[in-house]
């Protein structure tokens, strides 16, 4: 009986572990990265967004000698164009960072 609970217990907290971290199983990313010369606040699980919709999320951020390497997880079916576009913006009044991503629409990929 209390080996049951125990085993049950460290399910639930696994399970409450990858639903708060929005794990999908199965689903698969690509990562990217992007340069610029002030993030800002910006951290590692901060959202990135397409056309306001999340679709990845910043999964580091380094300082480097003249500028700042942020490196990013898309979703696969995220498709970007020749004239793609990052920006950092803030998201209501508190001020939290996320990436705003505009795809683009010029020929190619």
């Amino acid at each position: 009986m209390r080996t049951s609970m125990i085993v049950a217990g460290v399910v639930l907290l696994l399970v409450g572990v990858i639903w708060i971290k929005e794990y999908r199983l199965g689903e698969k990313k690509m990562t990217y990265t992007a340069r610029f010369q002030e993030v800002g606040n910006l951290a590692e699980g901060d959202p990135v967004n397409v056309r306001g919709v999340r679709k990845g999320a910043v999964t580091d951020v380094k300082l480097e000698d003249q500028a700042v390497r942020v490196e990013l997880e898309l979703d696969r079916d995220v498709v970007l164009h020749p004239d793609a576009s990052l920006r950092i913006a803030n998201i209501g009044f508190m001020g939290e960072k996320f990436l705003a991503l505009e795809p683009g629409t010029a020929p190619g990929r």
